[in-house]
């Protein structure tokens, strides 16, 4: 019992030994939590004026790497046109969740069209057609232009249809609104004649366009006369005189649609007519009948070309007379 007692005793002085040796070692070695002198830098004014353009922040972050964007040539009038047709022919198979809403105007839901319509419309783009961004943007505005364009086609053929039928009736029951608007100098077999090619004259017809007018919505709001898919938007239809149209034939296409509409369907959208509605671009096109052209009409035309031929005689005479004085 005694030895080994003594040997417990023995080996716990050789512990404490051991441990001494290693306190007394540490001990020895130079204190790491002291703060150690810094070294002294020297800086030029120019080093530290580069310092300070550079960032201050001491994180360093993970920046993707910035893509070039892709340089494409100026589009010509015939890349254009094949863009055009590109993108219409696209616009014509894309699901309606991806269109916008051609009863609103595209600034109104341009977010959408960048957003969702553009990256949809590059799926299908052909790979060899290459544009920025930007002229698809401008293509999707002037789609909503042809589809007002489109629809004022439809109401064209569909007011042509209507004035064959109350054309034909016309004729069938001898209205004396046809006799009454007979000119004199022509024979009854080229009167008629005349009558169902104007009625088939695309350009004798005056345009109807759906344009954006509060008052007028308002008015066919509180008389519960516009179509349920309309009741959200605040386009109406406008009849557009064309003046050089004579008041004869303006008359009959008038009452020959006005028959039309009594033994077909009618109208399901209100047509606005006012003295203010005026196409002044059109012109009436060449070899058609004399009497459908208005005299008024032409004898305004003939004033504004003699004008015109005058105001160009003064510019060549004032320029020949200046030219004399310099010489």
């Amino acid at each position: 019992m005694k030895l080994y007692i003594v040997t417990q005793i023995q080996e716990l002085e050789n512990i404490l030994q051991t441990l001494t040796k290693e306190v007394n070692e540490l001990q020895a070695q130079p204190n790491k939590s002291q703060p150690q002198p810094q070294p002294q830098i020297s800086i030029t004014r120019t080093q530290l004026s580069e310092l300070r353009k550079r960032s201050l922040s001491p994180i360093t972050r993970s920046i993707k790497p910035r893509v070039e964007r892709e340089h494409l040539e100026p589009i010509n009038k015939m890349f254009k046109k094949t863009l055009h047709d590109e993108v219409l022919q696209i616009f014509e198979q894309i699901p309606k969740e991806f269109l916008f809403d051609v009863s609103k105007t595209f600034s109104k839901q341009k977010e959408k069209v960048i957003k969702e319509l553009i990256p949809f419309i590059k799926k299908l783009l052909n790979p060899h057609i290459k544009c920025y961004d930007n002229e698809l943007l401008k293509q999707g505005g002037k789609y909503e232009a042809h589809v007002h364009r489109q629809h004022a086609n439809l109401r064209r053929e569909q007011k042509i249809k209507r004035r064959k039928k109350g054309l034909q009736h016309l004729i069938k029951v001898t209205d004396p609104i046809l006799e009454e608007c007979q000119p004199s100098n022509i024979d009854n077999k080229t009167y008629i004649e005349d009558l169902y090619r104007a009625i088939n004259e695309n350009e004798l017809q005056s345009e109807e366009l759906s344009e954006e007018d509060e008052e007028r919505f308002e008015i066919e709001k509180k008389k519960e006369e516009r179509p349920e898919r309309n009741k959200n938007n605040k386009f109406v239809i406008k009849v557009y005189n064309k003046k050089w149209r004579s008041s004869r034939i303006k008359k009959l296409l008038h009452r020959s649609e006005e028959v039309g509409k009594k033994i077909g369907t009618g109208l399901s959208r209100i047509r606005w007519r006012d003295e203010n509605f005026v196409d002044e671009k059109s012109e009436p096109p060449t070899n058609i009948p004399e009497w459908w052209i208005s005299n008024n009409w032409k004898k305004s035309k003939e004033e504004f070309e003699s004008l015109e031929n005058y105001n160009n005689y003064n510019k060549d005479h004032n320029y020949n007379n200046n030219n004399e004085a310099e010489s």
